[in-house]
Order: C-alpha cells, then sequence, then structure tokens
C-alpha cells in the first residue's frame, strides 16, 4: 500500500490490509482470509497433553468433543519444536497413538458413495518400518474403510493408499518412495480425493510441487459407518504397526482443496496456520 492510500484508510477508518506468514489479504474465516469452508477437523498438535483439540472454528467442523473431533491421546511426546510453524506431537513407533472421537458416522465422507476429502499437514519421519500406519478406520478388510501406511516393499515402496466401500476395494496402490518422510526434513502433505471423477481420484502433493494421482477401479459404494473409529499412528484391530513420526497442522476438509489453497498452506515452505 503507497503512502495516499494509507493515509486515506487511516482517515476514513477503513480496514487496513495484513499479511501473516507471507500471506496477504483481509482477514476472513482465518488468517490473510483463508477460508475454512468444509473444515471438518484441525489438529494444530501444539498442546502439552492429551486430548489434541480440534481447533476449526468452521460451522461444517465436526465439533470438538471426545465422541467428535477431538484426538485422544495413547502416550505420545508433547510440544516437539523444529516444525516451520510451531510445535508438534512425537508418536514413538512402539506405543504411541491417537483415536479420533467415537462417532464413527462423521467421518463416512471419507469412503461413502460421494467421498469428497482432502487432508493437509506437516510430517517428519523418524524410523518408517514396512507396514507402520499414518492414519485408518480399518485394516483394509472391512465393508467401508481408508487406510493409509508407511510400505517399504517393492510393490508400494511409499504410503500405500487402501479405500473401500460397499465391501469393494475402491483404491489399493502406492506412490513411490520420495513420499516417504524422511529423518531430516519437515515436508508438506496434501492429498485430494474425489468419488465422482472418472479417474485421478487420488491426488497426492508434497511440497507443493511432487505430485502424483491414483484412479479408483469398478464396483459399488454405500454410505454405512465405518466399523471402527479413525485411529493415527497404530493398526486399527490390534496393539501393533505403529507409526514414528512427528505431525502438525493437520487439517481434514470436506471437499477437494482447489490448487491455490493448497499453496497458500505451503506458503513457499513457511507454512500457514489456518488460525
Amino acid at each position: 500500500m503507497n503512502r495516499s492510500n494509507l493515509l486515506a484508510s487511516l482517515v476514513s477508518g477503513s480496514a487496513l490490509p495484513v499479511k501473516k506468514h507471507g500471506i496477504s489479504g483481509l482477514v476472513g474465516n482465518g488468517n490473510g482470509g483463508f477460508s475454512d469452508t468444509g473444515l471438518k477437523a484441525y489438529w494444530k498438535y501444539n498442546e502439552s497433553s492429551s486430548p489434541i483439540l480440534n481447533s476449526s472454528e468452521s460451522d461444517d467442523s465436526v465439533g470438538n468433543t471426545s465422541s467428535t473431533g477431538q484426538g485422544i491421546m495413547t502416550g505420545g511426546s508433547f510440544e516437539q519444536g523444529g516444525t516451520p510453524i510451531g510445535e508438534s506431537v512425537l508418536f514413538d513407533g512402539s506405543n504411541d497413538f491417537m483415536t479420533v472421537g467415537s462417532s464413527k458416522s462423521l467421518w463416512n465422507f471419507w469412503h461413502n458413495s460421494n467421498a469428497l476429502w482432502t487432508w493437509a499437514f506437516w510430517m517428519k519421519g523418524v524410523s518408517l518400518d514396512w507396514d507402520s500406519y499414518f492414519y485408518a478406520d480399518g485394516d483394509g478388510s472391512e465393508n467401508q474403510a481408508l487406510r493409509v501406511r508407511f510400505d517399504g516393499q517393492t510393490t508400494y515402496s511409499g504410503l500405500q493408499f487402501v479405500l473401500r466401500s460397499d465391501g469393494n476395494t475402491i483404491i489399493n496402490d502406492g506412490l513411490s518412495d520420495h513420499f516417504i518422510p524422511d529423518v531430516s526434513s519437515w515436508y508438506f502433505y496434501c492429498f485430494t480425493y474425489d468419488m465422482s471423477l472418472g479417474s485421478d481420484n487420488l491426488v497426492a502433493r508434497r511440497d507443493n510441487n511432487d505430485e502424483e494421482t491414483l484412479s479408483k477401479s469398478a464396483g459399488s459404494t454405500a454410505d454405512d459407518n465405518a466399523d471402527y473409529s479413525p485411529i493415527m499412528a497404530k493398526k486399527t484391530t490390534a496393539s501393533a504397526n505403529f507409526g514414528n513420526f512427528l505431525i502438525s497442522e493437520f487439517s481434514c476438509w470436506n471437499k477437494k482443496m482447489s490448487d491455490q489453497d493448497q499453496a497458500s498452506l505451503y506458503n513457499d515452505g513457511d507454512g500457514l496456520e489456518i488460525y
């Protein structure tokens, strides 16, 4: 803003543009005017103890209680630093995990007939063994389930996605090895999924640059609940296959986030806090 416009704004009392974390614009629903429409859950992971609060202020939020959007921690090392934005939680790969609410129907938009979602988050790997889990509301054989795990096998040398609906496997495929976080760097990940598309239903990006797509297979879909509540960093049905990683600024949306919004959250590597 030049000097004459600045003086005019001060005289008139009109709002001034703001800049937070490198994003310019008028403050709207979130920092820099970033819209929170469709934001179901937002876990900043900056707490000093359990629970991890759902910080979404959106009208679309699932809520912030133990039965809705809170993350109930078992173990975990809190207030870990070094992230692009602030703090994080460490899952140790041995017995740490987070259960998300107990109302399973709130998360049906992950795997129902109109599945539409985005996950955006910052993550740093520590020691990611084969078949260690990142997130799941099933282990892959249920009628309705979404599973994301780290897989070092030849078949899936990166993150593997299994999406099931109406007892059918809709997605069972993996990303290349550069989507496995290394132990030296934080990366920004954004996964979007749209069941309505004929192909390229899942789009994965890392640092708003590397991009890969996965397409659904044929099969009917249903709108039933998953068998299990969502869990981060552990196999859903057993105390096993724990993930060993640091996580920060995880946002879960009931929409396919635009390229522009993904770039805004990445913010040239500096990150953008939604609130």
